[in-house]
């Protein structure tokens, strides 16, 4: 009987997982002394959707 009953459970564990409704994922970054165009998503773009470029930060 107890082998009936652990068969069953793991056969109906994977539907029971599956069917839990997903959770959203949330990324919370937490940095210091990061520029606003230092991750991989550039904040400042033109009318074309390329990122603005400044000459002058490139010497740095």
């Amino acid at each position: 009987m107890k082998q009936v009953l652990v068969l069953l459970a793991a056969t109906l564990t994977p539907f029971l997982v599956h069917a839990a409704p997903a959770k959203p994922n949330v990324v919370i970054m937490l940095v210091d002394d990061m520029g606003i165009m230092d991750t991989s998503v550039p904040f400042l773009t033109d009318d074309a959707g390329k990122p603005k470029r400044y000459p002058l930060n490139d010497y740095y």
